[in-house]
């Protein structure tokens, strides 16, 4: 079966796992997802949701079993592919991780997180 496969790098990674991954792209999203887009994966075994950058798409023509990508966060490329070119030579030239090479070029308003922050109600009146 040939499917579209995308090769990934993964926000936050330390340089031990930092690399291109491959992940199946849904048939929604092959006419939308392209190089330069985010998009989020499960990843490792617990398969937590992970940011991720598409660096590249190809076909998959083997039987090798890949995880399939959850959702794409841009509907435009973020990133040219002369700005892809250039974080793929500061990884192999500088020291830093794709990401980082990524976020000297995005701005920063596209790297702002989200995160829950749970308080104790203090008007909270328990009924014990």
């Amino acid at each position: 079966m040939i499917c579209k496969i995308a090769e990934v790098v993964i926000d936050g990674a330390v340089s031990s796992y930092d690399k291109k991954y491959s992940y199946i792209l849904p048939q929604s999203l092959i006419n939308k997802a392209k190089p330069g887009c985010r998009v989020i994966v499960p990843f490792g075994n617990t398969n937590i949701k992970k940011q991720a950058m598409i660096i590249s798409l190809r076909e998959n023509e083997g039987n090798i079993k890949f995880k399939e990508i959850l959702e794409l966060t841009d509907q435009e490329p973020i990133l040219s592919d002369e700005m892809l070119k250039m974080c793929e030579w500061m990884h192999n030239h500088i020291f830093c991780t794709y990401y980082d090479a990524i976020h000297t070029m995005i701005p920063v308003a596209f790297s702002y997180k989200l995160t829950p922050f749970y308080s104790v109600n203090s008007d909270f009146l328990s009924l014990a």
